[in-house]
């Protein structure tokens, strides 16, 4: 009977691999070919305008739950953050990655801490990008390239070489051709084996500053969407009661 369960197992897994490399097989597709330069720089800068980037550069506190229930509160002119999830609570510079840690209401500390703060920062890097990916094309290390789509539209192509928690990670973001606000990006990234996979990006909202953010994100069955959006000049502007990083400050 064991025996049989086993073979039973082995021939599921085999299946399964079978089946994933045939997905991959099927549905990957190769970075597309584009070309460096003014164009390239057009078409993000007609991104940027679309979304208003100098209204986002001028947010200085802004608040979002990503799905999973974590909450980010983000001091950007002090480069303060705090995130909330499962129990935990983390507070840190973003400057110099250190910070503090919860869990339950109790303070942590030594590697439990260190562990706390290394995941805040590392979901941060992950959760602002699927938040303000947009605002992002002219960051240091980021290359940019035109490609011409099949449909004769042109794209932006942008390869992140360094920073973050995945360097060599690329998008290409499709635009509406009237509002050029994006309207999707693929992506060839190192944690999914399959390269091309599309995303969208729907349901543009404004922020008091006049910065736009789309908060759908379409993702083949899934849905991920920014919830509890806020933005402002003061942290009450983010819900909160009292400004959560004076401990930070020395």
């Amino acid at each position: 009977m064991a025996k049989k369960f086993l073979r039973f197992i082995l021939v599921l897994l085999i299946g399964l691999f079978i089946l994933m490399g045939s997905a991959i097989y099927y549905l990957h597709e190769d970075v597309p070919a584009g070309t460096s330069g003014i164009e390239a720089d057009l078409l993000a800068t007609k991104m940027e305008e679309a979304i208003n980037k100098p209204a986002w550069n001028n947010v200085r506190w802004v608040s979002w739950t990503f799905p999973g229930e974590k909450v980010y509160v983000w001091d950007k002119y002090r480069q303060f953050l705090l995130v909330e999830w499962g129990g935990k609570r983390v507070i840190m510079n973003l400057k110099n990655k250190e910070g503090k840690a919860w869990q339950e209401n109790q303070v942590v500390s030594g590697n439990t801490a260190a562990k706390f703060i290394k995941t805040a920062w590392e979901s941060f890097c992950n959760d602002s990008f699927w938040f303000i990916a947009p605002t992002k094309a002219f960051d240091k290390g980021v290359k940019r390239e035109m490609v011409i789509m099949p449909s004769g539209e042109k794209a932006l192509k942008v390869i992140y070489q360094d920073g973050g928690v995945t360097p060599g990670d690329t998008y290409l973001w499709e635009f509406d051709q009237k509002t050029n606000l994006p309207t999707s990006f693929k992506m060839w990234v190192k944690i999914i084996p399959i390269g091309g996979i599309k995303s969208t990006w729907e349901n543009w909202i404004t922020l008091p500053e006049g910065a736009k953010i789309a908060i759908d994100r379409k993702l083949g069955p899934l849905n991920i969407k920014m919830s509890n959006v806020m933005s402002g000049k003061s942290y009450k502007d983010c819900g909160l009661e009292k400004d959560p990083f004076l401990s930070l400050v020395k």
